[in-house]
């Protein structure tokens, strides 16, 4: 098993050379290794906020590079499923950027890559675990509400 500090210094030299593509390959593969092989157990590594923004800037810099793509949705389908946005049981505003920028990449991916099923498949599941949380956080029964439900809307006016 890779230690937290392994983790860490992998993913600080992604965000240190996130240009080079070389660089980002190999740490995309690592944290792609990560999430394959320690799905479980995911939360005790802790990739956290750091392995996010990493992933979402690789994505945001290499947008024309399908396997980025592919696999930053396949590392997001992962990390989005650890619920980084809340704090405490709350909606944590500190992490709003974050997560409209993975929301915008993952989108980006999406929509410019149709054809890779592949893709579209981790896509949906990021968006789905981004739209979900427990309730158990917030000291309810354990069902899944919709974050962006707990805030009205914009409504249409005739």
């Amino acid at each position: 098993m890779l230690e937290k500090e392994v983790i860490d210094a992998i993913i600080h030299a992604m965000m240190l050379n996130v240009e080079g593509l070389k660089v980002s390959l190999a740490g995309f593969n690592i944290l792609k290794l990560i999430c394959d092989k320690y799905m479980d157990i995911i939360i005790d590594f802790n990739v956290g906020i750091g392995g996010v923004e990493a992933v979402v800037l690789v994505m945001k810099l290499h947008h024309s590079t399908e396997y980025i793509q592919d696999t930053g949705c396949r590392i997001l389908a992962c990390l989005s499923s650890q619920s980084f946005m809340t704090n405490g049981g709350n909606i944590d505003a500190d992490f709003f950027d974050l997560t409209c920028a993975l929301v915008d990449v993952t989108l980006s991916a999406m929509s410019g890559l149709h054809r890779n099923f592949q893709l579209q498949q981790y896509g949906v599941k990021v968006l789905k675990n981004m739209s979900e949380f427990e309730e158990t956080k917030l000291g309810g029964p354990g069902e899944k509400m919709s974050k962006f439900c707990m805030a009205p809307g914009p409504t249409l006016s005739a």
